[in-house]
């Protein structure tokens, strides 16, 4: 496989592009019973009636003193899906470097980066403080935001 020399970074999503399920958040909410919640936010969103930001700290306070045990079984069960890991070693033997920017949340990306050998990770950090989520997540990374963070993480090549 010969592979242009000019490409220098490959970014990558992560919910349904490097793993089977198309959402993270979605995940969460099923497992603390919080799917009837999080939709009226999904919906308050796309009908514009908040902000990406608000959404995520909506969702995130709804999980406030889950243990992170709990949301660490919903990452341990994660499936890639088939050729992420195949494909990305392959960029590597070519020296490219690859990167995730996800608007999903750092305790799935950063374990899918370490699995696969990604070299940068941006995303949405879900806080946690003595084993127990806290209910706020920082560096909101919405759709329309994700342009800019690429420009940012293009600025270091």
């Amino acid at each position: 496989m010969q592979i242009a020399l000019e490409i220098k970074l490959v970014v990558f999503d992560v919910d349904g592009t490097l793993t089977q399920h198309s959402s993270v958040w979605w995940r969460l909410h099923e497992l603390f019973g919080t799917t009837e919640e999080g939709r009226v936010y999904f919906d308050q969103y796309f009908s514009g009636e908040i902000t990406y930001q608000q959404w995520a700290d909506y969702d995130a306070a709804l999980w406030k003193d889950q243990p992170l045990d709990r949301v660490m079984e919903v990452v341990n069960n994660t499936k890639l899906v088939e050729g992420a890991e195949e494909t990305i070693q392959i960029l590597r033997e070519h020296g490219i470097k690859t990167a995730i920017l996800s608007g999903g949340l750092d305790i799935m990306a950063d374990d899918i980066a370490r699995r696969v050998g990604i070299d940068y990770v941006l995303t949405n950090k879900l806080i946690h403080s003595d084993g127990y989520l806290t209910g706020t997540v920082e560096n909101v990374i919405g759709w329309a935001e994700k342009a800019k963070f690429i420009h940012k993480i293009l600025s270091h090549f």
